[in-house]
């Protein structure tokens, strides 16, 4: 299913997010704030996030958008800001040099640069969500925020250890990844409806949903290329993550290969490794087991709206739990 399908209920509301955001990020009267500002806006998105809190406000709230409150704009552009800036955070961790098809602002302008922008990102984002006047939502937007850079912390701590446990890499990913998707599908639910059971309900289900983001993420940046993606694959181990395509792989790599595999990942050697590691997932049973892997927590986001009435939002939560399954392994040969 195509995103423009899903985001159709909530279109003119994320034209209202686009634009909140170019406010945000070109109106600071100084030139070239306003350049890099338009750049990052311009460098393109899925907007994942902010499409969460609009689709989980109004399926709370069944066919009465109005109900959503004054303040769903703003939140959603908050979170999208929030996810902009770890992504330039990310992207100087990692030396990453594109993204969305587009040189990275790191590469275009420098690490400082990169880093001092998404901290400003940061501050526009929390000035956003103070409009809302909700303590409950400050609370849940700082938490997802810390959690966000704890889990960026432990993925650096952990990098190359082929020992690393299923169990800890959930742990990160929940972390760094889906704390984000929980918050924005939880604020979501609190501008639909004050219930804790849906608030609950949509927290979990943008949990499941993030893990299963990032784990399709980790399997495209083996298995997928520059044009599809937008950005260099093979970056996990250039950068020397564990990710858990690799941690499946490893199970299934005989002991005495092993030991050829860890060095070729501690090389870091580019595109010898990845043409050596991508063959061996597509070849053994540890794509399968990723996509598997990936498709038990799109299941259990999905159980999540159970409480949820039917209604064209719902339908598109649900649609959008597909679309990341489909962004990974539809063209892979699995299905």
């Amino acid at each position: 299913m195509e995103l423009e399908r899903i985001y159709a209920p909530v279109r003119d509301d994320l034209d209202a997010v686009e634009s909140a955001l170019r406010e945000c990020l070109t109106a600071t009267g100084d030139t070239s704030m306003s350049e890099v500002g338009r750049y990052v806006l311009e460098s393109g998105g899925k907007r994942v996030r902010p499409a969460l809190v609009l689709l989980s406000a109004k399926a709370s709230s069944g066919e009465t958008p109005a109900s959503c409150g004054e303040h769903m704009i703003d939140l959603a552009s908050a979170v999208e800001l929030i996810h902009m800036a770890s992504l330039l955070h990310d992207d100087v961790v990692d030396n990453a040099r594109l993204r969305h098809h587009n040189p990275t602002i790191n590469s275009k302008w420098g690490d400082d640069i990169s880093i001092a922008l998404g901290d400003y990102l940061h501050s526009l984002a929390f000035e956003l969500i103070s409009r809302c006047d909700d303590s409950s939502i400050v609370r849940c937007m700082s938490a997802a925020t810390k959690t966000m850079c704890e889990g960026q912390l432990l993925q650096i701590w952990e990098r190359k250890n082929l020992d690393l446990s299923m169990e800890r890499y959930v742990h990160i990913i929940e972390k760094k990844t889906a704390a984000l998707f929980a918050a924005s599908a939880q604020v979501g639910g609190s501008l639909g409806r004050k219930d804790e059971e849906f608030r609950g309900a949509l927290g979990d289900y943008g949990l499941n949903l993030g893990v299963s983001f990032q784990i399709v993420d980790d399997y495209l940046d083996l298995i997928g290329d520059e044009t599809r993606m937008g950005k260099e694959p093979g970056q996990d181990i250039a950068a020397g993550e564990a990710t858990l395509p690799i941690l499946i792989l490893w199970e299934f790599v005989p002991e005495e290969e092993r030991r050829e595999l860890a060095a070729l990942l501690d090389s870091r050697s580019g595109e010898e490794a990845l043409g050596v590691i991508r063959e061996r997932l597509l070849t053994s049973g540890a794509a399968r087991k990723t996509q598997d892997t990936a498709i038990a927590y799109v299941e259990s986001a999905k159980d999540s709206l159970d409480v949820l009435s039917e209604s064209t939002y719902k339908a598109s939560l649900l649609g959008l739990a597909d679309f990341v399954l489909e962004r990974g392994f539809a063209t892979s040969g699995l299905t």
